[in-house]
């Protein structure tokens, strides 16, 4: 019988209210004589495992939230691949963007536009200035890294995509993980760190300790 089945019968047997049924449960399983003790490498990496595993979900729950939160809330995301917006959006960063009237774009206002010159590429600048041709308003765009404007205008109308905030780093953990091999990593990444754990294991046995009984 294995020891949490031991265990599950002694505390049914004691919250039952029958303590001396629990002791004797106790001493029948004879679990109480050893307790494993790992040495300090053991130690040392069952704390790294669980670091690995906490920065896994962490970097999980973030790619959760920038890959599907898109397709369920009002907002989308995009990694920041050049470093015309630097230091407000660094390289590797993901840029956080909600649905904005172009009414409401104002001076200031750091927006993600499909390039007018590049169709299919978006481009994620600052509103500098606002001009007028005649047919309406036009935005004038700038890196705030770059020494000019940009060469192209904006229309203002319809809709777009202001940035409300960033994310520093994840745009490199998303890149990594939308590229073939950082699938097939993070497919395999579960199993390769219990394999690990359990070479560690057959390696490196943890030698028993041993405990004195409790007085009758």
């Amino acid at each position: 019988m294995t020891r949490p089945l031991w265990n599950a019968l002694v505390w049914l047997a004691w919250s039952s209210g029958h303590p001396d049924a629990a002791c004797a449960l106790w001493e029948r399983s004879g679990l109480w004589r050893l307790r494993p003790r790992r040495t300090a490498g053991q130690r040392l990496g069952l704390l790294g495992l669980w670091l690995l595993s906490a920065v896994a979900i962490l970097a999980a729950c973030g790619l959760v939230l920038v890959t599907v939160g898109p397709r369920l809330l009002p907002f989308q995301t995009y990694a920041v691949l050049s470093g015309s917006m630097r230091p407000t959006l660094p390289v590797g960063s993901i840029v956080v963007l909600a649905p904005a009237a172009a009414d409401d774009l104002v001076v200031g206002d750091v927006i993600t536009f499909a390039r007018p010159d590049r169709p299919g590429e978006f481009v994620t600048h600052r509103i500098v200035r606002v001009e007028n041709d005649g047919t309406g308003p036009l935005l004038v765009t700038k890196g705030d890294a770059n020494p000019v404007e940009d060469a192209w205008r904006v229309p203002q109308r319809g809709s777009g995509w202001r940035s409300v905030g960033s994310i520093p780093f994840l745009g490199y953990v998303l890149a990594v993980v939308q590229s073939p091999i950082g699938k097939v990593l993070l497919l395999l990444a579960p199993a390769l760190a219990l394999a690990f754990w359990t070479l560690v294991e057959l390696w490196h046995p943890a030698p028993p300790r041993r405990l004195r009984t409790a007085p009758a």
